[in-house]
């Protein structure tokens, strides 16, 4: 079973892309949800620590945010949580969390964007 998960928050730095051996395009890297809470004594919003979400897009997708996304920038993020185990170099089996992309593009909140059409992709037909 996959959960799916909305992230709204800043790319913490610049996508890089790589190749599996196979070809496959890929990208990694991550968004950092900056918590912020009221604060009733001082009448303001006060940060309250962040998360960090490690993202993986594949193939299109990857190369898509490798050439639109920029460390600072604002996005968000409709993914499906994915465990990814290892093992550390103390030879623990280690577990943790990471979002595969399925969509994700800039907020305008923060940001004004144009879109480009990407003629090569494949998409689908509206009802």
């Amino acid at each position: 079973m996959s959960t799916q998960i909305t992230v709204v928050g800043n790319v913490t730095s610049d996508p890089e892309l790589r190749h599996t051996p196979a070809g496959a395009a890929t990208t990694s890297f991550t968004i950092a949800v900056n918590e912020r809470k009221f604060n009733r004594d001082t009448n303001q919003y006060e940060d309250a620590g962040a998360t960090f979400w490690k993202c993986n897009a594949w193939r299109g997708m990857a190369e898509h945010v490798a050439t639109s996304l920029h460390k600072g920038d604002h996005v968000l993020l409709l993914g499906t949580v994915k465990d990814h185990t290892f093992e550390s170099k103390d030879g623990e089996r280690r577990t943790i969390k990471e979002v595969e992309v399925e969509e994700i593009g800039l907020s305008l909140r923060f940001n004004a964007a144009q879109a480009v059409r990407d003629s090569a992709a494949t998409h689908p037909t509206a009802p």
